[in-house]
């Protein structure tokens, strides 16, 4: 896992997230948990696809 340097109030960042679809067919539904020093510092992202 990689970490990167803390963002300073008002900065922008992004978070890069690869999904494991190999020998999977169909809808996934991942969650991402993000931890901060942040009020609310856990925020739940979900990454939702289908796979052919």
């Amino acid at each position: 896992m990689n970490k990167s340097p803390p963002l300073s109030r008002g900065e922008v960042g992004s978070i890069e997230v690869l999904v494991n679809i190999r020998n999977k067919k169909g809808v996934f539904n991942k969650a991402i948990f993000i931890k901060s020093n942040a009020t609310n510092d856990i925020e739940i992202i979900r990454v939702k696809g289908f796979i052919k």
